[in-house]
């Protein structure tokens, strides 16, 4: 791990307000601060990592000298972007208030999936990145899309094997009609009907600016957000926004969610050691109190193997919308992954490609995605 990963981690670990104690000791090392900005900009996280800077600030105040000179003019263009992302954060925020409304209007609850429920779970929510909108309907998604057309000349994408996907004030919306990708392996078909019993369960209601949100119950959103984590690790990548948000909703509905019930589902579907990781490395290296989780995992060399390919993904190649490279690309990087996928499902390899390769005949377009 190179001194530039240990300083994001400390500082995520400090801007989510956890305790380290490595930190000052890192300062005595040669910091290029642009490369570490860069960095948590691609993942979404520089104004949470600014918030790591200022915390640094606060609990080493005779550090001060020295961090002012170490970051020079770049600690104000690190607030200018920390100032940008809170007001993207409430553009978001109004064009979901706008986009409840309009179900409201129209009588169809709204389940918000990930996101701006996530974001409660933070220090400070603005500080987490925004991105799409995802949203199920309780089955009423057709009667949603089609209002959307004829009322507000909104066009669908229909080309999707689980959602469909539209634009509403600027934002990407995927509207699940299923909540997992059922077509990709057998387990998720399995989920998909717990998670559909569990969306009618344990949720609440929030108001934003006159606007009603439905955010998921804590067993539902345990067993999703999991599964959604281990799905892109074993496919493709994971952050560590993403881990953060599976590490900060444990903390914040750890005691709200059924942990028997959930960890039989995770032996059963071969997730309980992929759960345990992320813990593991919310615990040795994010500063998170190990009271908080269910279980931890023991294995160092596993977590930190896990941990590196999260900052540093070890298959590179991406598709460039060729269908060509794209054929050469996802079987690669499928096999590449195989390790993934033995820790994170229950599904064998030879059926996971099988359901795969059935789901791009299902959606011809998906072979250059």
């Amino acid at each position: 791990m190179t001194v530039k990963d240990q300083l994001i981690l400390n500082l995520l670990a400090l801007g989510v307000g956890n305790r380290v104690e490595a930190g000052p000791a890192l300062l005595s090392q040669q910091i290029d601060w642009r490369a570490l900005i860069d960095q948590t900009m691609r993942w979404g996280l520089d104004a949470l990592a600014f918030d790591g800077v200022q915390a640094l600030y606060e609990r080493w105040p005779e550090l001060t000298g020295e961090l002012d000179a170490s970051l020079g003019e770049i600690k104000f263009e690190w607030l200018g972007l920390t100032l940008q992302a809170e007001q993207d954060y409430e553009a978001y925020r109004r064009t979901l208030q706008h986009l409840a409304a309009f179900y409201q209007e129209e009588g169809i609850p709204m389940l918000l999936l990930k996101g701006y429920g996530l974001s409660l779970d933070y220090p400070v929510p603005q500080h987490r990145p925004t991105g799409d909108i995802d949203i199920y309907l309780y089955g009423e998604w057709e009667r949603a899309d089609r209002a959307l057309a004829e009322k507000r000349g909104v066009r669908i994408d229909s080309s999707h094997h689980h959602h469909t996907v539209f634009t509403f004030e600027g934002r990407t919306v995927e509207n699940h009609y299923d909540i997992l990708n059922v077509y990709s392996r057998a387990s998720s078909r399995r989920l998909e009907a717990v998670l559909k019993e569990k969306a009618n369960e344990g949720w609440r209601e929030i108001s934003v600016e006159g606007s009603i949100l439905r955010l998921p119950g804590a067993d539902f959103n345990a067993l999703f957000l999991l599964r959604h984590a281990a799905s892109h690790f074993a496919s493709v990548d994971i952050n560590l926004r993403q881990l953060l948000d599976w590490l900060l909703f444990v903390r914040h509905h750890g005691h709200e969610v059924d942990w028997p019930w959930l960890y039989g589902i995770f032996r059963r579907e071969n997730m309980d050691r992929f759960a345990n990781i992320l813990h593991a490395i919310g615990v040795r290296y994010l500063g998170f109190d190990p009271s908080v989780f269910p279980a931890i995992e023991t294995d160092a060399a596993l977590v930190d193997r896990v941990l590196a390919e999260i900052l540093h993904p070890s298959y590179q190649d991406q598709e460039d919308g060729t269908l060509l490279h794209s054929l050469w690309v996802k079987p690669t990087r499928w096999w590449h992954n195989r390790w993934k996928h033995r820790l994170c499902f229950s599904d064998s390899l030879l059926s996971t490609f099988l359901h795969n390769l059935h789901s791009k005949f299902l959606k011809p377009s998906h072979f250059l995605r």
